[in-house]
């Protein structure tokens, strides 16, 4: 790991992850291989277990790597289509949120309704078990776990292309939310997704709808003011 950076302590958990991906490209690994323990990438980046957590957990959302409990971290997945169009370091805008949340507005408020009508008993137990999860986390935390009630309702839809286009708006947003997100905000979003989740529970496709509508519009007027 000679070849990894220190990062300075104002960095976020972005840049983390950035720098591991710049580590990926170079092909020091390859798919299956096991990443360093997390005290030696915390030792060789010099940042804490948190910013490394948040991190990795952004990386598995693009499905670059795979976190095993009490296995460790391995390399998942290191083609251009799922790492080329991901870069960390693309500026951050208003304009570019808005314009991703003009886009979910079009596409998860349709994809609440047909979740409720088409939800099967493991749907329901994943989104349980991760609003149950959500329940008590804590920083960035919150943002990973709230991306996933949303890509778990897009599953809800049954729909192939729903879920992918839904994935790849997620991607995107997960690299604004530390810039966006306040503390305020974090924990607000507990409840917001309790709510929602129980809109699409309701198995009633104008009820979800009207959860999502509310869930959306709320989080962007609080992120956005």
């Amino acid at each position: 790991m000679n070849s990894l950076k220190p990062l300075n302590r104002r960095t976020l958990s972005q840049t983390v992850a950035q720098e591991m991906l710049n580590l990926i490209r170079s092909g020091k690994y390859q798919i299956g291989d096991k990443l360093p323990s997390e005290r030696e990438l915390m030792n060789q980046l010099q940042v804490g277990r948190s910013c490394l957590r948040e991190a990795m957990q952004g990386l598995a959302m693009l499905n670059i790597v795979s976190i095993q409990p009490g296995r460790g971290t391995f390399i998942q997945s290191i083609t251009s289509k799922n790492i080329e169009p991901f870069n960390f370091e693309l500026e951050l805008s208003k304009e570019a949120l808005t314009e991703l949340f003009e886009v979910r507005f079009i596409l998860e408020v349709e994809a609440a309704g047909l979740a409720a009508e088409r939800l099967t008993d493991n749907n329901i137990h994943n989104l349980n078990r991760t609003l149950s999860k959500l329940a008590t986390a804590t920083g960035d935390t919150i943002c990973h776990l709230s991306l996933q009630i949303h890509q778990l309702i897009a599953e809800s839809t049954q729909n192939k292309v729903m879920v992918e286009t839904l994935s790849l708006i997620n991607k995107k947003l997960w690299r604004y939310q530390s810039t966006f997100y306040s503390d305020e905000l974090k924990t607000a979003e507990i409840e917001s997704h309790r709510q929602l989740v129980r809109g699409i529970l309701s198995h009633n496709p104008q009820q979800a709808k009207g959860a999502m509508r509310e869930h959306l519009r709320t989080t962007i007027d609080s992120m956005l003011g």
